[in-house]
């Protein structure tokens, strides 16, 4: 986004001011990783940014007791989803990942893609269709649509 390599690659925002904020825990996976996601999100919020941009998903964790069951992904339970829906209400875009699951036992998003106030984003190839690797969830596939 903010690269800027004349002749060979610009982004789309290179003049733009940015953020880099680091949430996750290298070695393991666990849902304090979601209270790091929402301090970090207090944190831009307090800094002013407009948007921020997530690539991160939860919903298998290290320790079963911790993980999300698909019934679960419905913007209400997960603590990050909860959290991306404060930051958008505090008047920031939140644009996250649906989540590369699509060709894993899982399949569906992860947390915080389904909440009901962030832009989720999925994955298609050169033919419109989903990629094999993007998340799916059949409530959100109407929002499909090829670029033009």
């Amino acid at each position: 986004m903010g690269g800027n390599q004349p002749d060979f690659y610009v982004g789309a925002a290179p003049e733009a001011d940015y953020w880099l904020i680091r949430t996750e825990e290298g070695s393991t996976e666990t849902s304090i990783e979601e209270y790091n996601w929402v301090a970090g999100a207090e944190f831009a919020d307090s800094v002013g940014v407009d948007v921020i941009n997530s690539s991160l998903g939860y919903s298998i964790f290290d320790y079963s007791y911790m993980n999300y069951n698909y019934e679960d992904m419905d913007g209400q339970v997960a603590i990050v989803t909860r959290g991306a829906d404060i930051a958008a209400s505090k008047g920031i875009l939140v644009v996250t990942s649906a989540g590369n699951q699509g060709n894993k036992a899982w399949q569906h998003i992860t947390a915080p893609a389904d909440a009901d106030s962030v832009l989720t984003v999925g994955a298609v190839d050169s033919l419109a269709a989903y990629a094999t690797f993007s998340s799916r969830d059949p409530v959100r596939t109407d929002a499909l649509s090829p670029m033009s």
